[in-house]
């Protein structure tokens, strides 16, 4: 399953693209002779990207609009500007996202003689396609962290239209699936243009638990505490464990919690002369919720578990201990507490990376200030969710 997923959309495509171009203008021109007769070729306006769902033999349209063409030699003396179009298909290939299949039609049949057509598709079309295949392709799921081993497994594009990468983590495909984003993440990822971009990144609340069991054991405490006056006494002992926190979210709220347990758990009651009797006692199990806050903060988006609440726990004591049922519930609590204080001091303040933002366009040498969107993290339905924005910056290519 793809425990997550990252959605980018035509605002994205074309970002690159105006990099891609900016950076590396002059594979986007070129000039030549082929048997006496010299051509030059511009494509003189960045490349227009389209994403394309619900076709069979393509997914990524790419317009360009304006290419200046120039044939000279004998009796041909001709100087146009065509509009060319690419169509390609986005794939995964060998682990990354790839465009294949990529190819120019010309419409020049009909504008031109044969002998300009022919050399319009043998010498300037391929250097056109060279240049787009040269485009790197965005690798959405390069904004989760590190240690998520995120491998990319499902690329589609979807009604938006938005380009959907899904990624499991290596080793556990049983991860439960990332929700998709809202039909109003999606309509975002397309219309604003210019030099900027969203890109919306999912993980399942399972692919976090997965992070924290890595990173979180789990604890255990066998105790023995004792108490009582002189001639009665009290005490209980056993092992009391807490399972690694785990985050649950459903219908966009997410709550954090730990199993507490006991195992061989007995009450005790010291009876002059007589001394200590032990009764198994009943092994009560309670879910204790632990404080956490999502933040986007730098480059990193995390999840920080803040403090344990309260342990309560809800024991029946045997008539046998009776007598000393007050004692037995104070050392109870006494241990619920000091336990309390180990949970509080493994877990609080830790800090879980679920997303981690490059320095460039994701999976790309491309430079581009690349950061949360003001809404950061959030919940959605049973995911976390991150908005990521990207802007072109001056620099083009690292």
């Amino acid at each position: 399953m793809d425990a997550m997923t990252a959605y980018g959309g035509n605002d994205l495509m074309n970002v690159v693209m105006a990099i891609a171009y900016a950076t590396r203008r002059d594979v986007f021109q070129g000039s030549g002779a082929s048997r006496g007769v010299a051509y030059a070729f511009d494509v003189a306006d960045v490349p227009v990207v389209r994403l394309v769902a619900h076709e069979t033999d393509h997914n990524l349209v790419i317009d360009l609009k304006r290419v200046r063409i120039e044939v000279r030699g004998g009796v041909i003396n001709v100087a146009r500007t065509l509009a060319l179009q690419a169509t390609g298909t986005l794939a995964l290939r060998e682990g990354r996202l790839s465009l294949t299949g990529l190819r120019v039609t010309t419409g020049a049949k009909g504008v031109f003689d044969r002998v300009v057509v022919g050399l319009i598709d043998s010498r300037i079309v391929p250097r056109i396609v060279e240049a787009l295949a040269a485009v790197p392709i965005p690798q959405l799921t390069h904004v989760f962290g590190r240690d998520l081993a995120a491998a990319l497994g499902t690329v589609e594009v979807i009604d938006g239209p938005a380009l959907r990468a899904g990624a499991s983590i290596v080793g556990r495909p049983d991860v439960v699936a990332a929700d998709p984003p809202s039909p109003a993440d999606v309509d975002a990822l397309n219309g604003e243009g210019g030099d900027s971009a969203r890109l919306i990144a999912l993980a399942s609340a399972g692919a976090l638990n997965v992070l924290m069991q890595a990173l979180v054991p789990p604890i255990a405490h066998a105790f023995d505490r004792r108490g009582g006056a002189s001639r009665f006494g009290a005490g209980i002992r056993g092992v009391i464990r807490a399972t690694t926190p785990a985050l649950d979210v459903c219908e966009g709220r997410g709550t954090a919690a730990t199993t507490v347990s006991f195992t061989d758990l007995q009450g005790g009651i010291r009876l002059p002369v007589k001394g200590w009797t032990w009764v198994r006692l009943p092994s009560p199990v309670t879910e204790v919720a632990i404080a956490h806050t999502l933040s986007a903060s730098g480059d990193r988006g995390l999840i920080t578990l803040t403090h344990v609440e309260r342990i309560d726990v809800s024991l029946s004591l045997p008539r046998v201990l009776a007598p000393v049922e007050r004692i037995v519930r104070g050392l109870l609590n006494g241990t619920l507490s000091r336990f309390r204080g180990q949970i509080d001091e493994a877990v609080s303040g830790r800090a879980f990376t679920l997303f981690e933002l490059p320095a460039t366009v994701p999976g790309t040498g491309m430079a581009a200030d690349v950061s949360f969107a003001s809404e950061g993290l959030s919940y959605r339905e049973g995911s976390v969710r991150a908005a990521v924005r990207v802007r072109l910056r001056d620099e083009g290519v690292s």
